[in-house]
């Protein structure tokens, strides 16, 4: 009996030496440190616990069977702070994912539901295990949350200096403003504000022409040192820097309908001009290469005037991804070129000033004199 029940302890013993057990860890949106750089919030889930995570495992199963990688949606989902950051520094999450040993998920080797990667975010990884036992391959797959589980002391000491950087980077201004830079000058024609926004947009997706409405109906950055937070407080939405390939003739269609939506005709100065009526995400403007006159004592239709646009050119126009629909559903192509506002912080922060741009508005309202006595009243009396 003794000599049996040691060849079954023998014979578990050896079996168990042919299974293999590989382990891959994946994330997605997680925060790389305990905080988030925008806020200051305190983050009870982040990379510094599933690097402990990933050693525990390492240690468990040996390194080369433990892999870990990130979901497509990763940066979708992280805080804007960090995906602001990552757009002018994008080195720390190299060195991150080289300290991790990240790789792309090998699903020859890896076998679960791919639309599960949709789930992760935040706090959540996703854990796939393959067993390999004399041959006979299986797999299991879980969702759960790392919040309970330890720090890694080893990730929080080799990143130190890089999380410090991040916090001065947050706490320093990005540049000086010489002057207020304010949503109510562009209701009356070219302005400080909306020449940077189409600098940006021009600039970061290489295109012929711009659009831009406000962000919000009655803001300003004020003259002196503007951070990442003021710039985040003006542009909140999620939307992306799209291109849309159209003609002259739909641009000019465009701008008619947005110049007879923004103002009243105006025949002397006593007339209302700016339909604040009129959300302000439709007071749009083009910029670049373009130069108009919009004469309010014209009818609908008819105000745009002197123009330099031609009718049956085909034109690349930036402009948020929301404005682009109205091009999108009369048949232009639109290319998404990425997340707004991450594109829009990475081109700011290697501007060091602005008053290095060009002037890229190139607009006027008609007629001139009677359009600068009403803003001087309107801009009293509407904000």
């Amino acid at each position: 009996m003794k000599r049996l029940l040691i060849t079954i302890i023998l014979t578990i013993i050896t079996l168990s030496s042919f299974a293999q057990q590989q382990r891959l860890i994946v994330f997605g949106g997680t925060p790389w440190f305990n905080f988030d750089p925008l806020t200051s919030y305190y983050n009870k889930a982040s990379l510094v616990k599933t690097a402990g995570y990933v050693e525990a495992w390492r240690g468990e199963l040996y390194p080369q069977n433990v892999f870990v990688s990130f979901s497509p949606s990763t940066f979708k989902t992280l805080s804007v702070g960090y995906r602001s950051y990552n757009a002018a520094n994008p080195a720390l999450f190299d060195s991150i994912s080289n300290y991790l040993g990240i790789t792309a998920i090998d699903t020859t080797m890896f076998k679960f539901p791919a639309e599960i990667m949709d789930t992760l975010k935040g706090e959540y990884i996703l854990v796939v295990d393959r067993f390999n036992f004399l041959g006979d391959i299986t797999y299991e797959h879980k969702v759960f949350s790392i919040k309970e589980f330890p720090y890694s002391k080893k990730y929080l000491a080799r990143f130190e200096r890089e999380e410090q950087e991040m916090k001065r980077f947050f706490a320093t201004p990005i540049l000086s403003l010489p002057t207020d830079y304010s949503t109510r000058d562009g209701y009356f024609g070219p302005s400080p504000l909306s020449n940077l926004i189409h600098s940006y947009q021009l600039d970061a997706s290489g295109a012929d022409i711009s659009i831009y409405a406000p962000s919000l109906e009655d803001f300003t950055w004020k003259k002196g040192d503007l951070y990442l937070k003021n710039i985040h407080n003006y542009i909140r939405f999620d939307n992306s820097l799209a291109i849309v390939q159209a003609t002259g003739r739909q641009l000019i269609e465009f701008l008619e309908e947005v110049y007879w939506g923004r103002y009243y005709t105006v025949k002397r100065t006593s007339d209302d001009m700016v339909k604040l009526r009129t959300p302000y995400f439709f007071h749009d403007s083009a910029a670049g290469g373009i130069s108009y006159e919009v004469n309010l004592s014209k009818s609908k239709g008819k105000r745009i005037e002197n123009h330099n646009i031609d009718l049956d050119k085909t034109y690349s126009i930036a402009m948020n991804s929301f404005r682009a629909k109205w091009f999108a559903e009369r048949g232009a192509t639109v290319s998404n070129k990425g997340d707004y506002r991450t594109l829009f912080v990475g081109w700011i922060a290697k501007l060091n000033s602005v008053e290095n741009l060009d002037q890229v508005e190139h607009w006027v309202l008609k007629p001139q004199l009677s359009a600068s006595e009403i803003k001087e009243r309107e801009i009293k009396s509407l904000f």
